[in-house]
């Protein structure tokens, strides 16, 4: 893997249960990431999207292997300091999103910033730009109700 990397996994493997119920979803699964590349996470109902993307976001530790974000291996981190680095630098787009429904796009975007202490004049700026990476601009006002 490439000291480039935004983001890596080595060898993360995954199950669920124990003994005869043991489900394995995820095994010694390696890929990175490079700055500025997109990817699609697809597969069949049960096949450990969901999963993947929890380790990946730090919510779930892998029971083997690694996740390095920016040369920091997520995995090694206390509980705290994976709460800090979500709030400063992870976001999460769920299939089912988890918007406020009484705020606009734009205040849902600028909360977790607000949260993390940046004024309300900052957040607004990151909102505007990370709508605007997203291609979601012209959603600024718009709620989900």
């Amino acid at each position: 893997m490439s000291d480039s990397s935004l983001l890596e996994l080595q060898n993360v493997s995954f199950a669920y249960g124990e003994g005869e119920n043991l489900v394995s979803v995820l095994e010694n699964v390696n890929f990175s990431v490079l700055p500025g590349q997109r990817l699609a996470l697809l597969g069949r109902s049960g096949s450990g999207k969901s999963t993947l993307m929890n380790i990946l976001a730090g919510l779930l530790l892998p029971e083997q292997g690694s996740v390095v974000w920016q040369g920091t291996d997520i995995t090694r981190l206390s509980d705290a300091k994976r709460v800090a680095l979500r709030r400063q630098t992870i976001g999460v787009v769920y299939q089912f999103h988890h918007l406020l429904p009484e705020f606009s796009a734009e205040e849902n975007v600028m909360l977790p910033a607000m949260l993390s202490g940046q004024s309300v004049a900052a957040s607004t700026r990151l909102a505007h730009r990370l709508l605007e990476q997203v291609g979601l601009e012209h959603r600024v006002g718009a709620r989900t109700v």
